[in-house]
C-alpha cells in the first residue's frame, strides 16, 4: 500500500507500507472499496501531490460526517414526507433555528480555511483523486469538489474570499441528498425513473435547508451545481453564459454554479462507484473538452484544460508509438511549463515482461504518444 485508507470517519483501516493479503483484499472489497494505490519497488522516487494534506481532508471528512447527523436529527421528523411537505417544513422557523444553531456553517468555513492554505500554492490540479467508498462517498467527493473549484477559481483570478464562497458551497453542494434514501444512492443498477426524479430534488431541498442561514452566493453553488449551458440540466433549465463576463438577464447560471458543476462531474466520472469503475482520465478530459457550450461553460472549460494535466503523476500508460510501441509504464513526473508531456517510467516490454527501468521525457522525444490504460 503507499496510502492509507480510510473510512467515513477517518479512522484508518489499512496502513501504508502493508502488504495486501487476500484477506485484505477480500474486507476491502467488502467495504466498497474499487481501487488502491500501490506502491511499486522501481517507483519508490515518484512523489503523488495529494493536494491537501492527510490531516485536513481527515478534518474535513470529520466535519461532513458530524454535519449530516446533526442536519439528519433536525430533519428525522419529516425525511420521508412528500418534497412538498419537505419544502414547507424546511421554510419553517423552528428548522432554520435549529440549523442555525448547529454551527454547521460556522465549522464549515474553519474547514475550508485549512483547505485554502493547502490549495492555494498549488501550480496545478493533479488529476488524481481520494479513494471514495459508497459510505464515504459523498464526504470525499465534496472535499475533491472543493479543492478542484478552488483550482479554477485561483485560474479565473477570484479573490480569497471568493475562493472561500466558492469551497463552501462546494463542501455542501450535495447536502440534499440527506433526504434520498441510501438505497437509492447506493443502488447498483439503473435507477428507475422515479427513483432519478428524487434524486433530481436535492440541489432544491439543499437550497431549502441552506437558504436564510448562509450566505446567498454558496447556497446558489447548492441550487445550480447540475444546470446546463444549453439549458437542459435541473432543477430549474437554466441558461449560462458560456464566458467568464455575466451577460444581462437574472434567470441564469451564477458563475459559482458554473464554475462547480464542471468541477462536480469530473470528479464524479474520475472516481469508482457501485454501479461502474472510474473512467481513464484522458477519456474524462475529453468528455469535459466536448461537452463545452452545451454542458459546461467554455470558457471555463478552457483555463480548466490548463491546469489539468491530461497524464496525472502515477497513472499506468501505454506507449502507442514510436520507439517503444506496446511498452507499458508510469508517470512519474510533470511540468508546470507542459503539463500533457509528461515524463514516464517504462516498466514492461510489448509482451507484458518486466524490464529494467526506461525513463523518457515525452517533451523531448517527440515520437513518443502514450495513452492512460488500467492498471
Amino acid at each position: 500500500m503507499s496510502l492509507p485508507i480510510r473510512d467515513e470517519h477517518d479512522n484508518i483501516l489499512l496502513n501504508r507500507n502493508v502488504e495486501l493479503t487476500e484477506r485484505y483484499i477480500r474486507r476491502l472489497k467488502d467495504l466498497g472499496f474499487q481501487s488502491v494505490y500501490i506502491a511499486d519497488p522501481d517507483l519508490v522516487d515518484v512523489f503523488v501531490d495529494t493536494m491537501i494534506s492527510e490531516s485536513t481532508r481527515g478534518a474535513a471528512v470529520k466535519h461532513l460526517s458530524e454535519s449530516y447527523k446533526k442536519i439528519e436529527k433536525i430533519i428525522r421528523d419529516f425525511k420521508d414526507a412528500s418534497v412538498e411537505k419537505i419544502i414547507e417544513c424546511l421554510r419553517s422557523k423552528t428548522i432554520k433555528r435549529a440549523f442555525e444553531s448547529s454551527g454547521i456553517y460556522a465549522s464549515t468555513v474553519r474547514v475550508i480555511e485549512n483547505i485554502l492554505e493547502d490549495v492555494i500554492s498549488c501550480a496545478a490540479l493533479n488529476g488524481l483523486n481520494s479513494l471514495k467508498t459508497h459510505n464515504n462517498y459523498t464526504y470525499n467527493h465534496s472535499i475533491d469538489v472543493a479543492v478542484i473549484s478552488i483550482m479554477i477559481g485561483k485560474k479565473l483570478q477570484l479573490n480569497v474570499r471568493q475562493l472561500e464562497e466558492v469551497a463552501v458551497g462546494c463542501l455542501l453542494h450535495d447536502i440534499g441528498k440527506v433526504f434520498i434514501p441510501n438505497e437509492i444512492l447506493n443502488k447498483s443498477g439503473k435507477l428507475s425513473t422515479k427513483e432519478f426524479e428524487l434524486v433530481k430534488e436535492h440541489p432544491s431541498l439543499g437550497y431549502e435547508l441552506l437558504r436564510e442561514s448562509i450566505p446567498i452566493m454558496p447556497t446558489h453553488i447548492v441550487f445550480q451545481h447540475h444546470e446546463r449551458q444549453d439549458g437542459s440540466g435541473y432543477p430549474r433549465g437554466l441558461m449560462g453564459h458560456n464566458t467568464i463576463k455575466r451577460g444581462a438577464g437574472t434567470n441564469r447560471i451564477v458563475l459559482y454554479g458554473e464554475i462547480t458543476a464542471l468541477a462536480d462531474v469530473y470528479d464524479a466520472l474520475c472516481s469508482d462507484r457501485t454501479y461502474r469503475r472510474a473512467q481513464l482520465h484522458d477519456t474524462v478530459l475529453d468528455y469535459i473538452k466536448d461537452s463545452a457550450y452545451s454542458h459546461f461553460n467554455a470558457e471555463i472549460v478552457n483555463h480548466f484544460l490548463s491546469i489539468v494535466p491530461r497524464y496525472p503523476v502515477g497513472s499506468n500508460v501505454e506507449v502507442v508509438s514510436g520507439k517503444y510501441l506496446g511498452y507499458k509504464g508510469a508517470v512519474i513526473a510533470i511540468t508546470e511549463a507542459n503539463l500533457n508531456a509528461p515524463k514516464i517510467r517504462l516498466l514492461f516490454n510489448h509482451s507484458n515482461k518486466r524490464i529494467e527501468p526506461i525513463d523518457i521525457d515525452t517533451s523531448v522525444q517527440f515520437d513518443i504518444r502514450i495513452k492512460i490504460i488500467e492498471a
